[in-house]
């Protein structure tokens, strides 16, 4: 690990304090920037200040060198830095301005004296970024985040986050990037990082597996379509020595009237909203007996295949061509006048329904429609997300919330997708993690997930769905 030495104010409630000084006629200005340390929003700063002229002589204020001086009315948020505040000095004289913090307000009403300056000269442990510190670094940053660089620490008067803050005691969680003190300070062990590694190669082994199966999946359809296309070129064939020349403009006037009658039966939209109000919802695929043997639902951005079998797979939605009828997942869903879905392989989806599933772990079925009732359980609606907050820091917007297994069964490798949004909807970025790990979460238990992008002040909200799971 590489040592670099570091000096902070473990009073300190801000930081970074800067100034200028500029004569305005007889009076004179000060021009002053920090930095909000993270403990909550500042409304309101006063410092000791002291003044002093051209020849760097104390300028007396009241027969005082010091004096107070106050700026409020701000709203600087946690980790930010306030914009250049202008306040007006109490004498012309007044050249050059030496600042000390002495008392801040948060916006919560709380007022915090500054006791006075108490330095600490620490040592940062920060990680190399090759070889097994590498690795070990790769897999911190993947599970708590990219600002975490350093090896945390814990001393008598505070502790040191692996973002390199430093938090008093009492604190939880960091002021800046918000991990979890005991979370950090295992960090500091070994065995702790060893254990990263090791789930970060599951996930990643996980990862690429079912991308594999995906890929495999993708295979065998352009397969299947393939195979499909050559039995009706055969069956084609077969017909065309009979048909002669003639067969030529036939096939002209029936392509022709085929396709017309095949727009005809499609339902077209006036709009994007207007065919995912009418289209979402539960759709049912029988067999010639009548057994139901495929689901699709529709629901936002997101198309869920359901199988008899048990299998369950999500996929997004692409594109609503809402002039076509067209619902883009990895196939073309045709939606029909009369309310049904036709996938690429021509198999037709009827509004509603209800399907038996088999469970590989019981050996029973049980009944599955498409409404909230659904008489067995999915990961889906076995886990229930709460508290999901967004908040920003100096370099990044961060996603937190809690995931809870209200279901009977253990659930693992939970991958969710975060979808950062504006006020008015729209996904501004997205963020990939593993809510859940090798180790599961079991019926009852809940535990709290992160997800960060780049810091975009426009982003209030994130909403959570379930990519993958074990």
């Amino acid at each position: 690990m590489k040592p670099l030495s570091q000096t902070i104010d473990i009073h300190a409630h801000i930081a970074g304090i800067q100034n200028t000084v500029t004569p305005s006629g007889p009076q004179a200005l000060a021009y002053i920037a920090f930095t909000n340390l993270g403990y909550g929003t500042l409304t309101a700063v006063k410092f000791t200040a002291r003044g002093y002229n051209a020849f760097g002589d104390p300028v007396l204020i009241s027969g005082s060198e010091s004096f107070r001086l106050l700026i409020q009315d701000l709203n600087i948020a946690p980790n930010q830095r306030s914009k250049t505040l202008q306040v007006l000095l109490p004498s012309g004289e007044i050249r050059k301005l030496l600042l000390e913090e002495y008392q801040v307000c948060y916006a919560d009403g709380t007022i915090l004296t500054y006791p006075g300056k108490e330095e600490k000269q620490l040592t940062l442990l920060q990680f190399e970024a090759a070889g097994e510190e590498g690795e070990a670094l790769q897999a911190i940053q993947y599970t708590y985040g990219k600002v975490i660089r350093y090896q945390p620490q814990e001393h008598p008067f505070g502790w040191v986050c692996g973002c390199g803050r430093f938090n008093p005691p009492e604190k939880d969680r960091c002021t800046f990037c918000g991990n979890a003190k005991e979370q950090m300070l295992k960090l500091a062990e070994a065995e702790t990082r060893s254990q990263l590694i090791e789930n970060v190669r599951q996930q990643e082994a996980l990862r690429l597996q079912q991308e594999e199966e995906r890929r495999q999946q993708a295979e065998i359809r352009k397969q299947q379509a393939k195979e499909t296309a050559k039995v009706r070129l055969q069956k084609f064939k077969k017909r065309l020595p009979i048909l002669a020349a003639a067969l030529v403009l036939v096939i002209g006037v029936c392509f022709l009237v085929g396709h017309l009658a095949e727009m005809a039966s499609r339902a077209t939209f006036s709009s994007l909203p207007r065919m995912q109000a009418e289209l979402e919802g539960t759709y049912t695929c029988y067999s010639e007996s009548g057994t139901a043997i495929a689901q699709i639902i529709l629901s936002d951005d997101t198309a869920t295949y359901r199988y008899s079998s048990g299998s369950e797979r999500d996929f997004d939605i692409r594109a609503w061509d809402y002039e076509n009828g067209i619902v883009l997942t990895y196939e073309e869903l045709v939606a029909k006048k009369d309310g049904t879905l036709v996938d690429e392989s021509g198999f037709v989806y009827r509004p509603g329904g209800t399907m038996k599933v088999s469970s590989s772990s019981s050996g029973s079925s049980s009944g599955s429609s498409g409404s909230s009732g659904s008489s067995y359980e999915t990961i889906y609606t076995a886990l229930s997300f709460s508290n999901v907050k967004v908040t920003h820091n100096s370099s990044y917007t961060v996603c937190t919330g809690t995931v809870k297994n209200n279901g009977k069964k253990t659930y693992k490798f939970v991958e969710i997708k975060g979808q950062f949004k504006n006020y008015s909807g729209t996904v501004l970025d997205t963020d990939w993690t593993y809510a859940v790990g090798s180790e599961g979460l079991g019926p009852g238990e809940s535990k709290t997930f992160r997800m960060s992008v780049p810091k975009n002040a426009s982003i209030s909200s994130c909403s959570i769905s379930i990519i993958d799971y074990n």
